[in-house]
């Protein structure tokens, strides 16, 4: 599988719904040709684009429509808002909608996006933004401050060797898109456990109770720290972690939200604090294992996170061997993780036996771990 994990942070951010990813990229780069590609990926019914920078006010409320609403038996004439089809899309269809010519939309306008596309994510679909950079965009406008943290400001980056393959070969490869994983959720608790904490330790300057709105006009367009968009990036983070993003990737997913500067500090802070990586814990147990947080649910988060990167190894196998072999190193954790926390390994066991490869037939283990498991789980061990 392609490793190359060019453009992640925006399709990270899209598929988790907390945020909107708003992606800069100059004009002819593929983001329209890329998007549709995802939402076949994504599983939606098609792609659904809105060119917000053509867009008035009342095409994102709705025109209004003259109606009744009645209140203690008495009817009161009142004005009814009528979406049109996209906005519809949007709310209750199943599409990845493409926000095109975002900053090209009045404030006016934006103001009217702000709660009905910035704020509130589809429950069946995705959003995603999309703009030339403002320095170029045939008619830009900075966005405000209070649209920008709702947003994850991001930098489009073209695959030029993908490019040029599908050039020579007259065969574009797919482009390398990561989706998250059904159960990605359950590593939000590790990463708000550890924002709350840099926010005590590491980071207070960054979580002032006082304004933290940006001072300077020429920083009221960029990336700024609020709770909003510090719990934004704690969920992102977790995201980025469940599709095995690397360090690059989960940088600049945090700086998109909270700046470059307070991304710096918490990069620094996290790896101060000496607390394992999932693929640490995965194939270092034995100098790892004793590290997990004693809280229950951050070592529950922690341990979903070896899940999670071992079941992406097994994927990634180019053979059955490769696959029964990274499968066997994710029970190699679990078993030295048991002797220093009973309690949440044996809570998670269950998941790593689940993972095994259908035609493997593991050897039989022997230690405190499959002692304590039921029978069912030890037939599974043992290829039954």
């Amino acid at each position: 599988m392609n490793r190359n994990q060019i453009n992640w942070p925006a399709w990270i951010v899209t598929q988790s719904k907390h945020g909107m990813a708003m992606v800069f990229g100059s004009p002819g780069t593929g983001k329209t040709a890329i998007a549709g590609v995802a939402s076949e990926m994504f599983g939606m019914d098609g792609l659904n684009v809105l060119k917000l920078g053509q867009m008035m006010p009342e095409d994102i409320c709705g025109p209004p429509l003259k109606s009744h609403v009645t209140f203690g038996g008495t009817k009161h004439e009142c004005v009814r808002y009528i979406k049109n089809e996209q906005m519809l899309k949007l709310k209750h269809g199943k599409y990845l909608t493409l926000v095109d010519e975002c900053n090209h939309a009045t404030r006016a306008t934006q103001a009217a996006a702000q709660e009905e596309i910035f704020n509130q994510q589809p429950e069946n679909g995705y959003i995603i933004g999309i703009a030339n950079p403002p320095e170029i965009a045939t008619d830009g406008y900075e966005f405000s401050a209070p649209v920008v943290n709702r947003m994850c400001i991001l930098e489009w980056e073209t695959d030029l060797s993908s490019w040029q393959e599908g050039m020579a070969t007259n065969e574009f490869p797919e482009p390398n898109i990561p989706v998250l994983p059904d159960d990605w959720t359950d590593l939000i608790p590790k990463w708000k456990f550890l924002v709350g904490e840099f926010s005590k330790e590491g980071g207070a300057e960054f979580f002032v109770e006082s304004e933290t709105f940006p001072k300077k006009a020429e920083d009221w367009s960029k990336p700024w720290c609020s709770h909003r968009s510090w719990y934004n990036a704690a969920v992102n983070l977790a995201a980025a972690e469940s599709v095995g993003a690397n360090e690059s990737t989960t940088t600049k997913i945090l700086t998109g939200f909270v700046g470059e500067g307070a991304a710096s500090v918490f990069m620094h802070w996290h790896k101060s604090i000496g607390l394992p990586t999932s693929s640490d814990f995965y194939n270092r147990p034995e100098e790892t294992a004793h590290k997990l947080p004693r809280r229950f649910d951050t070592a529950v988060a922690c341990v979903k996170g070896v899940l999670c990167y071992a079941k992406q190894k097994i994927d990634e196998a180019g053979s059955d061997y490769d696959a029964n072999q990274s499968w066997e190193k994710g029970l190699d954790f679990a078993e030295i993780a048991f002797k220093h926390n009973r309690e949440v390994i044996s809570a998670s066991v269950g998941s790593f036996i689940k993972l095994k490869p259908a035609s493997h037939k593991p050897a039989p283990r022997s230690s405190e771990l499959w002692d304590s498991v039921s029978e069912v789980r030890k037939e599974v061990m043992q290829g039954a």
